[in-house]
């Protein structure tokens, strides 16, 4: 992926660094859950943490992932007391009972986009999917509240005009609604878990 110009923001061009960097961009799902419990997360999006191969010798995380989250995986892990989850070139994020059960633990939310330009914004809470919609077209929202993505909007390039740089500008999205910050050293603790996902 190219890095966004300068009128971008440094959060869209970090944001975009990331998704190059772990070879993300032809599809993935980015998902963040204010709780602090990963087994617990992980269960409600619908992975297998006692299949973690990982799960027994944390220290061995780096070197299962040496290419990558696995096809059919999630990476999940801490930031704060938030537990973020990585599937590339998949949707467990998406799957509207997911997002209900993940929500009632904490606020969720979650971006995916794949490579065929299908894209969606999630934002759920208390077992409700508040707002909804296609990074192409933010006008079209849907959900109980569809405007409550509103405020986390403010200064993103969304919908054509942000073309192709919509999938870091819908990561930033998801950071500003769950108070989360991405790097790329997170991907590369050693606590952090991968799991497999079933649908």
């Amino acid at each position: 992926m190219d890095i966004p110009p300068e009128s971008f923001g440094s959060d869209v061009r970090r944001c975009a660094m990331i998704i190059d960097e772990f070879d993300l961009e032809v599809a993935a799902c980015v998902t963040v859950v204010c709780h602090p419990d990963i087994i617990a997360v992980a269960l409600a999006y619908n992975a297998n943490p006692a299949d973690a191969p990982c799960i027994d010798d944390p220290a061995r995380t780096e070197d299962y992932m040496a290419d990558g989250v696995p096809f059919g995986t999630v990476l999940a892990g801490r930031i704060g007391q938030a537990t973020v989850l990585v599937e590339p070139n998949g949707f467990g994020g998406t799957v509207p009972g997911a997002l209900q059960a993940m929500s009632r633990l904490g606020r969720t939310a979650s971006v995916f986009w794949n490579v065929n330009a299908v894209s969606k914004l999630s934002l759920a809470e208390d077992g409700v999917l508040l707002s909804g919609f296609e990074l192409l077209g933010p006008e079209m929202r849907w959900g109980e509240q569809p405007q409550a993505w509103g405020r986390y909007l403010d200064g993103l390039t969304l919908g054509i005009d942000g073309s192709p740089y919509l999938c870091p500008t819908g990561l930033v999205a998801v950071e500003r609604a769950s108070s989360t910050r991405l790097s790329a050293a997170w991907f590369r603790r050693p606590d952090n878990l991968v799991m497999p996902v079933t649908y």
